[in-house]
């Protein structure tokens, strides 16, 4: 079960990026302890990168104009995260959001740079855990 501490301590990067697949909101959650890494993602159904990511069903909601949550299995709470206006509105109007968790710690003040460095480093090593939620056009907050 994800715990309020857990939750609490968890920092988030957001970005949009265009893929190969097209354009994606890209949300990365990393909690300093690698161990509550691995339980947030097997609290989201993430798995190692591949070629394909998993779907891993309607987990995101768009709360207002700059913030998000993700509801995880487990867990009452849910991790209300800021995004920004661009993000939101990407995902309200039915964009894909990728969700991403690091495995190994990351400063919470971490600029697009190191972040960017990140991403790279880890998925290289395997410490990265990925999946796909799709929010259906012009909803705002699912029934969770």
């Amino acid at each position: 079960m994800t715990t309020v501490p857990v939750i609490n301590e968890t920092a988030a990067w957001s970005w949009l990026d265009r893929t190969g697949w097209g354009p994606v909101a890209f949300l990365l959650l990393v909690h300093p302890d690698p161990a509550a890494g691995e339980l947030l993602a097997r609290s989201l159904r993430l798995a190692p990168a591949a070629r394909r990511l998993p779907d891993v069903g309607d987990r995101v909601a768009v709360l207002g104009a700059e913030h998000a949550a993700v509801r995880l299995d487990g867990s009452e709470h849910l991790i209300r995260v800021p995004v920004g206006e661009r993000w939101c509105a990407f995902v309200r109007g039915g964009g894909p959001a990728a969700l991403v968790v690091g495995l190994a710690p990351l400063p919470r003040r971490a600029t697009a740079d190191d972040v960017a460095s990140y991403l790279a480093r880890n998925a290289v090593e395997g410490r990265l855990r990925l999946g796909l939620s799709r929010v259906p056009e012009g909803v705002v907050r699912p029934p969770w």
